[in-house]
């Protein structure tokens, strides 16, 4: 399993056989682990899945592969090894992980040129010698264990925190300070080129000094929300091949070239990516665009595509994280439709035809976009070959409008229970604030989140779990917009034990509208801030990512630079100000998931007016007649 040419990738996952299926190794010291993961299609039993992943091991233990796969592999290790070097935690790892196994440096860093010498025999003889009925085969499976056994709860007494005091040993930590370090803003203008290809469109570009690796993007400013049918071509399309390669034959052709085509989809833009080694550049390209012209339609794997977009929808109803974080924080927001719930209905699914959707993949080219190229390259070599293969209309079509989804008033506080079968309870807590993206608010919210909101010091986590154990988790955010255009919110979250909800739900209102002030502890988060900017460097293609961020809420300049310059000055007071006018007396939608024979009714009742509503309704589901 390779994510593109393995057996698993091209058996099962290009065979559209499963709905998820991988394979990975921990190394250990002593014992060693492989394992083989596997998600059920619809109708498909978890041990039918154990039958085709064990089929797989058996494919490598016969020698059922070409040989060749095996140098592409290590290609592959190699160019992960390039992409990880580029950050200092996985350098960090490498390094903590030879000397954990007990590997000499020298042949930690040789591994893969002994890798190299591995032939395809000794490969299938290790196979043999360890893969046999030496394995555990756990299925996950929904229903209700009998057999949990119930454990008296014990009595807990709120403990009484001391914010003020230090030990010895914190004060002479504390004592010893490090030299700051002077942070280093990004200069746009500076650090990304710009070059308009014979097509007119724009090519951005950053040269990577570093390393022999590239990545290249197709950026279109449109999504799900523009075009629904677009986004459902795009889950399609990997399951696809042309006039000329087969889709398992476009996946090896990848493989081998040290390359990785992409193309994702977000609710407002649209990526197409190619990534690798840059030796491969040009080939990739061609590649890359004869896929996007000549896409064949494929009527089974449409099918299997509808059946899997299905079951994912049908499994999202099952985790409690998607149905508080996602469909019930959407209906919070914008009401019965709203960006989650409004997807095309199983019937607009079936109807597709496959010509409908390459007509749509084929399309992308000719709408209005910009590339962006990060490599070793030099600017003009880049645009040499985009002029070459990169093939537009004279006139380019503009994109579709982005659909708008009108966000519900506040106007008083209001509860949506939604029914789920679960020991505990889990409250989110929403607020819509100032409209549009407000730079004050931006970096006191950063203070405010720092101190009060989030994390294993902050204060909520203190108040609610550590001092009245009233909760498995709690937090508040402050969040701004990615957008100009879009409001700040503020959200804070419980989760904790049913019988419990009726004490942890008023601490947490407590403690948000009467923020505790520990000046020490505020001090520590605006320090915590001002040491973050100064050691954060913003390198290689993140620059460009940066970029368009701060493009996006309406800026064209590095926003640390007016977060360092906040923080060095910012007091105590002007946080408690901001709590004062921008927290305090807001109204909230207490989103609240738990099982009602458990759950107090009544008791949410005196937090606003309650609206049930079922899985179905939050996620947008019609009802059967």
């Amino acid at each position: 399993y390779n994510r593109q040419a393995g057996l698993i990738d091209l058996n099962i996952l290009q065979q559209q056989k499963m709905l998820e299926a991988r394979a990975g190794t921990t190394k250990m010291e002593d014992y060693s682990i492989f394992r083989l993961y596997g998600k059920p299609r619809e109708k498909q039993t978890l041990e039918d899945v154990q039958t085709l992943l064990l089929a797989e091991l058996e494919n490598l233990k016969a020698g059922n592969f070409d040989e060749d796969l095996i140098a592409a592999v290590v290609k592959d290790f190699k160019l992960s090894e390039i992409r990880n070097n580029e950050s200092n935690n996985a350098r960090a790892y490498f390094m903590t992980s030879a000397f954990i196994l007990g590997i000499d440096w020298k042949d930690y860093v040789e591994r893969y040129d002994e890798m190299a010498k591995i032939t395809k025999e000794e490969l299938v003889a290790f196979a043999n010698k360890y893969f046999g009925d030496n394995y555990v085969a756990v299925f996950k499976r929904t229903g209700e264990d009998e057999s949990v056994a119930k454990v008296e709860k014990p009595a807990i007494t709120p403990i009484t925190l001391n914010r003020e005091d230090a030990s010895e040993f914190t004060e002479a930590f504390l004592d010893n300070q490090a030299e700051s370090l002077a942070p280093t803003f990004l200069n746009y203008e500076e650090l990304i080129q710009n070059q308009t290809l014979t097509s007119g469109v724009q090519l951005d570009y950053i040269h990577n000094t570093s390393n022999p690796l590239f990545s290249m993007d197709l950026i279109l400013d449109m999504g799900r929300n523009n075009d629904q049918y677009m986004a459902m071509a795009i889950a399609y399309l990997p399951y696809l091949g042309t006039s000329k390669y087969s889709p398992e034959e476009l996946q090896k052709e990848f493989f081998r070239l040290g390359l990785s085509f992409d193309v994702t989809t977000t609710s407002d833009r649209m990526y197409v990516s190619l990534s690798g080694l840059d030796e491969s550049f040009a080939e990739g390209v061609a590649l890359f665009e004869h896929i996007l012209a000549d896409v064949q339609g494929n009527q089974e794997a449409l099918d299997n595509v509808v059946k899997d977009i299905m079951l994912k929808r049908s499994n999202a109803m099952k985790d409690k994280r998607t149905i508080l974080r996602t469909a019930m924080a959407n209906y919070a927001r914008y009401g019965e439709t709203n960006p989650y719930t409004d997807k095309l209905s199983e019937e607009q699914l079936q109807a597709v035809k496959p010509e409908e959707l390459t007509k749509k993949i084929q399309s992308i080219t000719g709408l209005e976009h910009n590339i962006f190229y990060y490599g070793p390259r030099s600017m003009e070599s880049v645009a040499e070959v985009l002029n070459e293969n990169h093939k537009t209309p004279e006139t380019m079509n503009t994109l579709p409008a982005e659909k708008e989804y009108a966000m519900l008033e506040q106007t008083e506080n209001s509860v949506i229970f939604v029914d789920f079968p679960m020991v505990q309870a889990e409250v989110l807590m929403l607020s819509k604030g100032s409209e549009k993206f407000n730079l004050s608010e931006y970096l006191m919210a950063e203070l405010y989140n720092n101190y009060f909101g989030f994390g294993l010091s902050s204060i909520v986590f203190q108040e609610i779990r550590e001092s009245k154990a009233l909760a498995y988790s709690s937090y508040a955010f402050y969040s701004s917009p990615a957008k100009a255009d879009k409001p700040h919110f503020l959200q804070a979250y419980v989760g904790t034990q049913v019988d419990k909800l009726p004490d942890a739900i008023p601490a947490l209102q407590e403690i948000i509208e009467n923020m505790p002030v520990a000046e020490e502890q505020i001090e520590n988060a605006r320090n915590s801030i001002l040491k973050k900017i100064e050691t954060d460097r913003i390198t290689k293609s993140s620059v460009y990512w940066n970029y368009k961020s701060v493009q996006r809420r309406g800026f064209d300049y590095d926003l640390r630079k007016d977060m360092y310059a906040h923080m060095q000055k910012v007091t105590a007071e002007e946080l408690i100000k901001f709590q004062q006018e921008q927290v305090k007396g807001r109204n909230y939608t207490f989103l609240v998931l738990g099982s009602k024979e458990s759950v107090d009714m009544e008791y949410l009742k005196t937090l606003g007016p309650v609206t049930e509503l079922t899985l179905n309704q939050v996620f947008g589901v019609p009802a059967r007649p």
